[in-house]
């Protein structure tokens, strides 16, 4: 329940509600440690869906690296001996390394993608805190027909009432 307080004159009424999350603090603590923003925000059903996220994401991240790393090795090989070792040519080697250092930089950038996402979701959840929804909010469609110089033309008219 929310803290209030009233202030009332002879006309005037004045009601000052405060806020039940702060957005500020849920990113700082969404920036902090990844999906704290969200158990403050009391959606704790976020933060596994967050770390699934990320473990995805550093996997990816790792399992690329790796394959890079022996990638270079065999393009090592390739360069210090005669033959190749692997059994493929240089070039290919050569594409496979820059594909697997591609991938690795790509699932990086994701990865600070969704770090940011998650700070966002967890200020926008704060701010949607202090929503309130009543029973007044309606949509309704209308379909309309208008003829305008012997053409007949189609439309959809929203309204939105709240």
């Amino acid at each position: 329940m929310p803290e209030s307080t009233k202030f009332k004159s002879d006309s005037l009424e004045v009601i000052e509600m405060k806020s039940k999350s702060d957005p500020s603090i849920a990113t700082l603590y969404s920036a902090a440690i990844p999906g704290l923003g969200q158990a403050y925000n009391k959606k704790y059903w976020k933060m596994p869906i967050i770390y699934l996220g990320f473990t995805a994401g550093l996997f990816a991240v790792n399992d690329n690296n790796n394959r890079l790393q022996e990638e270079r090795q065999d393009l090592i090989d390739t360069q210090t001996r005669t033959g190749t070792p692997s059994g493929r040519s240089e070039e290919t080697i050569d594409a496979r390394v820059d594909y697997f250092r591609r991938q690795r930089d790509l699932f990086i950038i994701l990865a600070v993608f969704w770090y940011g996402l998650q700070m966002a979701d967890a200020h926008i959840d704060a701010h949607l805190k202090e929503f309130e929804v009543n029973d007044d909010l309606s949509m309704k469609f209308d379909p309309f027909l208008h003829e305008d110089m012997g053409s007949l033309t189609m439309g959809l008219s929203i309204k939105i009432r709240f």
